[in-house]
């Protein structure tokens, strides 16, 4: 087992969220669940390994005694894991309302990547270089791959261009 670093703490903690998130998606009293299951189920906290590393990393590491009061455990494992899922959660909590706001559904992101294809398609999808040449079939094969299951870049790409989008029309229609 490898120890633990405060980056990959914390980029776990953004990962659970943002997943819990999307498997919900977007509600927050379903991702909030998600959040509890899946910090009940990681291997930090399977494994007494992990526990005080996370204690160390967090922030929170007094979010037990908040949210329960008094400790009582029968052995120090039993009390450092309660100790750890408490922080963990909270840490994970801390990056759910950033997940819900960054959140777009597989709908819209699915319509924006139609879109797209449609005014390329419009536009007689020419090379982007200036060429003037037709769009290979190759290009219009990935497009047609990139509508139906985006990777998570590609997936990012589109979420931003789809934020801006909607940006663009909120302050035309102000």
């Amino acid at each position: 087992m490898e120890p633990i670093t405060s980056q990959e703490y914390f980029a776990e903690c953004a990962s659970i969220a943002r997943e819990a998130v999307r498997d919900a998606e977007g509600d927050r009293d379903n991702a909030l669940e998600r959040c509890d299951e899946d910090t009940d189920q990681h291997q930090w906290i399977m494994y007494t390994y992990y526990h005080t590393q996370i204690l160390q990393h967090s922030s929170h590491d007094n979010a037990y005694f908040e949210d329960f009061g008094p400790l009582t455990a029968d052995s120090y494992s039993e009390a450092t894991q309660m100790m750890a899922i408490a922080a963990f959660r909270r840490d994970v909590y801390e990056y759910l309302d950033t997940a819900l706001e960054e959140w777009v559904s597989d709908d819209d992101i699915e319509s924006l990547a139609q879109d797209c294809a449609t005014r390329a398609y419009e536009a007689g999808a020419t090379a982007p270089w200036g060429t003037g040449e037709p769009l290979p079939q190759s290009a219009v094969d990935q497009l047609q791959a990139l509508v139906s299951e985006p990777t998570a870049a590609q997936r990012k790409l589109f979420e931003s261009a789809f934020r801006e989008h909607h940006t663009d029309t909120i302050e035309a229609n102000a």
